[in-house]
């Protein structure tokens, strides 16, 4: 639980920080990789985490313009990371 918000704001410094490393490591051909036989693509999950930061938050009423809900998948991992730090 947050008690201030500069604690919030420390965590979720910390998390892009992470989430970025993650999304760096990204090929173009990994994207299309599934996680398991008949599951999502590391694209497609990639793309979910994007997606999610200003669907969520726009459920608080905050509205972002960075990526929209429906915003197909990119097909370039460098898009979808560019796309992640402009949301995050």
């Amino acid at each position: 639980m947050f008690r201030k918000i500069d604690d919030f704001k420390t965590t979720w410094e910390r998390e892009i920080e992470f989430t970025r490393k993650v999304f760096d490591a990204l090929t173009d051909q990994s994207l299309e990789q599934p996680i398991a036989d008949n599951h999502r693509t590391l694209g497609h999950i990639a793309w979910h985490i994007v997606i999610t930061i200003p669907e969520m938050t726009g459920r608080t009423g905050l509205k972002f313009t960075a990526v929209a809900e429906h915003d197909p998948i990119p097909k370039s991992a460098a898009e979808i990371a560019t796309k992640f730090q402009a949301a995050a």
